[in-house]
Protein backbone atom coordinates (compact mmCIF):
# COMPACT_ATOMS: atom_id res chain seq x y z
CA UNK A 1 0.00 0.00 0.00
CA UNK A 2 1.45 3.36 -0.97
CA UNK A 3 1.58 6.33 1.37
CA UNK A 4 -1.28 8.18 -0.30
CA UNK A 5 -3.54 5.14 0.07
CA UNK A 6 -2.63 4.75 3.73
CA UNK A 7 -3.50 8.42 4.28
CA UNK A 8 -6.87 7.84 2.61
CA UNK A 9 -7.52 4.91 4.92
CA UNK A 10 -6.59 7.04 7.91
CA UNK A 11 -8.92 9.79 6.75
CA UNK A 12 -11.78 7.34 6.33
CA UNK A 13 -11.29 6.24 9.93
CA UNK A 14 -12.02 9.81 11.03
CA UNK A 15 -14.73 10.83 8.60
CA UNK A 16 -16.51 7.51 8.14
CA UNK A 17 -17.72 6.34 4.79
CA UNK A 18 -17.34 9.74 3.18
CA UNK A 19 -13.74 8.91 2.37
CA UNK A 20 -11.05 11.32 1.23
CA UNK A 21 -11.77 13.65 -1.70
CA UNK A 22 -9.51 15.99 -3.60
CA UNK A 23 -12.04 18.76 -4.12
CA UNK A 24 -13.97 20.93 -1.72
CA UNK A 25 -17.37 19.70 -2.80
CA UNK A 26 -17.30 16.39 -0.99
CA UNK A 27 -17.54 17.11 2.78
CA UNK A 28 -14.07 15.88 3.62
CA UNK A 29 -10.54 17.17 3.87
CA UNK A 30 -7.80 16.20 1.45
CA UNK A 31 -4.16 16.51 2.44
CA UNK A 32 -1.55 15.90 -0.22
CA UNK A 33 1.69 15.24 1.62
CA UNK A 34 4.92 13.34 1.32
CA UNK A 35 5.94 12.17 4.80
CA UNK A 36 6.08 9.15 7.05
CA UNK A 37 2.78 7.70 8.25
CA UNK A 38 3.18 8.64 11.93
CA UNK A 39 3.69 12.29 11.02
CA UNK A 40 0.83 12.14 8.56
CA UNK A 41 -1.35 10.59 11.24
CA UNK A 42 -0.67 13.48 13.59
CA UNK A 43 -1.56 16.08 10.99
CA UNK A 44 -4.59 14.18 9.69
CA UNK A 45 -5.99 13.76 13.18
CA UNK A 46 -5.61 17.48 13.82
CA UNK A 47 -7.14 18.45 10.50
CA UNK A 48 -9.97 15.95 10.49
CA UNK A 49 -11.09 16.85 14.00
CA UNK A 50 -13.28 19.35 12.20
CA UNK A 51 -14.64 16.89 9.67
CA UNK A 52 -17.60 19.08 8.68
CA UNK A 53 -15.25 21.65 7.17
CA UNK A 54 -13.70 21.15 3.79
CA UNK A 55 -10.21 22.26 2.93
CA UNK A 56 -7.26 21.00 0.92
CA UNK A 57 -3.79 21.58 2.33
CA UNK A 58 -0.95 20.76 -0.04
CA UNK A 59 2.53 20.46 1.38
CA UNK A 60 5.30 20.71 -1.22
CA UNK A 61 6.70 17.34 -2.25
CA UNK A 62 9.96 16.47 -0.51
CA UNK A 63 9.75 19.60 1.63
CA UNK A 64 10.41 17.70 4.84
CA UNK A 65 7.92 20.09 6.39
CA UNK A 66 6.14 17.62 8.65
CA UNK A 67 9.42 16.01 9.65
CA UNK A 68 10.61 19.45 10.73
CA UNK A 69 7.46 19.92 12.78
CA UNK A 70 7.71 16.54 14.50
CA UNK A 71 11.49 16.50 15.03
CA UNK A 72 12.05 20.12 15.93
CA UNK A 73 14.19 20.63 18.98
CA UNK A 74 11.73 23.26 20.18
CA UNK A 75 8.65 21.32 21.40
CA UNK A 76 6.58 24.49 21.21
CA UNK A 77 6.67 24.23 17.40
CA UNK A 78 4.00 21.52 17.40
CA UNK A 79 1.91 23.62 19.79
CA UNK A 80 2.29 26.62 17.48
CA UNK A 81 1.26 24.50 14.51
CA UNK A 82 -1.77 23.20 16.44
CA UNK A 83 -2.70 26.79 17.32
CA UNK A 84 -2.62 27.76 13.66
CA UNK A 85 -4.83 24.78 12.78
CA UNK A 86 -7.27 25.85 15.49
CA UNK A 87 -7.29 29.43 14.18
CA UNK A 88 -7.91 28.22 10.63
CA UNK A 89 -10.80 26.04 11.72
CA UNK A 90 -12.26 28.91 13.77
CA UNK A 91 -12.25 31.01 10.60
CA UNK A 92 -13.98 28.21 8.70
CA UNK A 93 -16.80 28.17 11.24
CA UNK A 94 -17.52 31.89 10.86
CA UNK A 95 -20.38 33.08 8.71
CA UNK A 96 -18.33 35.33 6.48
CA UNK A 97 -18.26 35.81 2.70
CA UNK A 98 -16.06 33.31 0.89
CA UNK A 99 -13.58 35.94 -0.31
CA UNK A 100 -12.99 37.25 3.22
CA UNK A 101 -12.69 33.74 4.59
CA UNK A 102 -10.20 32.75 1.89
CA UNK A 103 -8.13 35.88 2.58
CA UNK A 104 -7.99 35.07 6.30
CA UNK A 105 -7.07 31.45 5.62
CA UNK A 106 -4.33 32.60 3.26
CA UNK A 107 -2.98 34.89 5.99
CA UNK A 108 -2.94 31.99 8.44
CA UNK A 109 -1.11 29.82 5.92
CA UNK A 110 1.39 32.65 5.45
CA UNK A 111 1.84 32.73 9.23
CA UNK A 112 2.46 29.00 9.16
CA UNK A 113 5.21 29.30 6.53
CA UNK A 114 6.80 32.11 8.55
CA UNK A 115 6.71 29.81 11.58
CA UNK A 116 8.53 27.16 9.57
CA UNK A 117 11.21 29.68 8.56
Amino acid sequence: MNKQQSLKDLAREYVGDRGLAADAGNSVMSISINMDDSTAAHLMKRALRYEDYIRTIKFPKNSGLADEIMRASDPSLIAQFDDLVDRMNAELKKETPTEEKNAMLQQLLDDFWKLMG
